[in-house]
């Protein structure tokens, strides 16, 4: 008798199964350890410049030197498609210090790495070449040294099964050129308690202290100050020596808070959208909305992409200032005023171009053609132009709503693709796709 094979076929066996393969059975938890990625990279970086590569699949098992087959020939490159115009999930923004215009940012996105402006969001540089982990959920500054910069890695701490994990803290001391691991590690391996990296925080004073708030897998959080810029961590603990549970896995996620430049009864904070408080005896209530992301009350700057993770102000003189926001749709800051975002018209950059940070959730290639098809994180499915080879600097179409998930583009025909949404839709097309964006028209939908 055969008997039944278990199939992982429904979504909690699915993860079930991701797990298993990222962390290994119940009997075998953590099977991979923490950091092990970023051990295993730098041996690689290590080995390869010692030696060229060799056309054997046989592992060396003297010295660990791995030896590679011809598939992974030493003229192997990656090529970036694009798009340029879809920017992903910002959970952090630092106004540079060092200029004094307040035009200078550092921004970090959680599948797109560290990137800076020097022209308030125009233009964009990527910062995560030497960066091994670009899943970044916080970023720090100090004003005492603007060229020291920390990163915390991981965006699990919150407990989204679509997170990349984290692999510590790292920190750059040439304003993000080059970037080290300053985590502790015990045999070149992070600690697990710095698995997720929910926030960093460096003093303005002293750029050597620095502050992190951190995840373990076993989901307890913790807080750890470091004195000597990472070399050494101290784990914070109440008086009596217990260690609390500060965040758990639902902190929640899309939270933020930012207070007004000139009166600090006012505060602004952001979740699904933004909204203006006014402080009264110590009590608060919303009186002023900035945004309405899904038109549910008056459209106001609806443009203004919703979940918003990150808010400071940069003041300009005069009572005015500017609000700095960082959500699922990349960067967004609003003009100069004394009352910036309360009217329509007022946050502009939400389509940046150039900030490459979207969350692909899945990608397929057309036949015949170097046009890609890909589904992002909360930005909805997007379609390169059939009549270029795609590239890093490629504006994609917008084809399908809500979340992109999983893609596909048919074998034989190339104009026949599927895309889905959150909620089971499946989208298919049959027809020739044009330019224009956001072409419902000929897509249709099945359930």
């Amino acid at each position: 008798q055969v008997s039944e094979i278990v199939r992982k076929d429904s979504p909690d066996k699915f993860k079930e199964y991701f797990s298993s393969i990222k962390k290994g059975d119940e009997s075998n938890e953590n099977l991979y350890p923490i950091g092990y990625k970023e051990k295993e990279l730098l041996k690689m970086k290590k080995n390869l410049s010692k030696k060229s590569l060799l056309r054997s699949s046989i592992v060396q098992k003297d010295n660990n030197t791995p030896n590679f087959g011809t598939s992974a020939a030493a003229t192997a490159t990656f090529t970036e498609r694009g798009p340029t115009n879809v920017p992903g999930r910002t959970r952090a923004i630092v106004v540079d210090a060092a200029d004094n215009t307040g035009n200078t940012w550092y921004a970090a996105a959680v599948g797109g790495g560290v990137w800076k402006t020097s022209n308030s969001g125009t233009s964009w540089t990527s910062l995560s070449q030497d960066l091994e982990n670009i899943a970044v959920s916080s970023l720090a500054q100090s004003a005492a040294n603007p060229s020291v910069l920390y990163v915390g890695t991981g965006e699990s701490w919150v407990g989204n099964f679509d997170a990349i994990d984290g692999s510590g803290v790292f920190k750059s001391t040439n304003g993000g050129l080059n970037w080290s691991n300053v985590s502790p590690k015990t045999s070149g391996i992070v600690d697990d308690k710095f698995y997720q990296v929910s926030r960093v925080i460096a003093s303005p004073s002293n750029a050597d202290i620095v502050i992190a708030t951190t995840l373990a897998p076993d989901g307890f959080s913790y807080i750890f100050k470091s004195t000597d810029g990472g070399s050494t961590w101290t784990e914070a603990a109440n008086e009596d020596g217990t260690i609390e549970d500060y965040l758990q896995i639902f902190g929640w996620y899309a939270n933020t808070i930012a207070v007004h430049p000139y009166n600090d009864s006012i505060f602004y904070t952001g979740s699904v959208d933004i909204y203006k408080s006014k402080l009264t005896n110590l009590l608060y209530k919303n009186t002023t909305h900035l945004t309405d992301g899904y038109n549910e009350i008056d459209t106001l700057n609806n443009d203004v992409h919703v979940d918003h993770h990150f808010l400071t102000v940069i003041k300009d003189g005069g009572g005015k200032f500017r609000i700095l926001n960082g959500n699922d749709g990349g960067v967004a800051v609003t003009k100069s005023s004394m009352t910036p975002g309360e009217v329509e018209g007022d946050f502009v950059l939400e389509r940046t171009s150039g900030y490459n940070t979207s969350q692909a959730y899945g990608a397929d290639k057309v036949k015949g053609k170097h046009q890609y098809f890909s589904g992002f994180q909360d930005n909805g499915t997007w379609l390169s132009p059939s009549s270029e080879i795609a590239s890093s600097s490629s504006d994609y179409s917008y084809e399908i709503g809500g979340d992109g998930f999983e893609v596909i583009t048919h074998w034989n025909n190339p104009v026949s693709m599927i895309g889905g949404g959150q909620g089971n839709f499946l989208w298919w097309s049959s027809m020739e796709l044009c330019s224009n964006p956001r072409n419902e028209g000929i897509w249709s939908i099945s359930y």
